[in-house]
């Protein structure tokens, strides 16, 4: 069960191998919350977090391996998760994939769709239920202020995120009659390994920051938080420029 003031006990991260999902962890197990499970493609680089997690004094009670294109596995996944639990208070929705991984030959477009939107849509779905079931959680996806209007350096990734922002606040409207809160976050430009290279955009920040606003959120009543907040008015005002002027203001972005 979450505390009065909103920190969960059980929390499950989607995608804990992240830069920007391992600070979430730490900052959430050093606020009081209790126990996680580490969900991640590749398990075994999960010491680091695991460790840094039992160091805040909470329980790494287990780690899963999950596939976000793998969508036959998803429901089973997220049935097995309860089974072994009990229940979970907050799922952390926090894995995704950049333009620069298409660029670099690693993937395809088509998967940058898969993991961001249609794999992330998979695994909420289950949880959902799961949470409407149990009569309370929180759902916390990690969008981007992408999703407000995209650059034709990051056409593939934005347009993904803006189905998934949208996808995430229908489905906060649906679920808030019946006890559970979808929280989507919107950060700007974060410097992580998987942004190394590219040029920063204005008001960007580290992975604290992300976890600043992921806090608030959850102790606030906020259906959508910022980071930082005034990305908010600045994405205000691109989100309205002409197309021409909009084209040169983020050229080479």
């Amino acid at each position: 069960m979450n505390d009065p003031f909103g920190i969960p006990e059980t929390v499950l991260v989607l995608g804990a191998t992240s830069e920007i999902a391992t600070d979430m962890a730490v900052t959430l197990a050093d606020n009081g919350a209790q126990r996680f499970i580490l969900a991640a493609r590749s398990v075994d680089k999960l010491d680091e977090l695991d460790r840094r997690i039992t160091d805040k004094g909470a329980e790494v009670a287990a780690r899963v391996t999950f596939d976000a294109t793998d969508l036959d596995s998803h429901r089973s996944l997220i049935d097995g998760i309860w089974s072994d639990h009990g229940r979970v208070d907050l799922v952390l929705v926090a894995f995704g994939l950049l333009d620069t991984a298409v660029a670099d030959g690693s993937v395809s477009p088509t998967d940058i769709a898969m993991v961001n939107y249609v794999g992330a849509v998979s695994l909420i779905e289950p949880v959902a239920e799961k949470m409407v079931g149990q009569g309370d959680g929180v759902i916390a996806v990690l969008s981007s202020v992408a999703a407000e209007r995209p650059r034709g350096s990051n056409r593939l990734y934005a347009s993904a995120k803006a189905g998934l922002d949208s996808y995430a606040r229908g489905l906060g409207d649906a679920l808030e009659p019946k006890g559970v809160r979808v929280l989507v976050i919107r950060p700007g430009f974060v410097h992580t390994r998987m942004t190394e290279g590219l040029q920063p955009a204005p008001l960007s920040v580290h992975p604290p920051a992300v976890s600043d606003a992921l806090m608030k959120g959850l102790t606030g009543k906020r259906s959508v938080v910022w980071a930082p907040p005034p990305v908010r008015v600045l994405m205000s005002v691109l989100r309205h420029l002409p197309t021409g002027l909009y084209r040169r203001v983020t050229k080479g972005r």
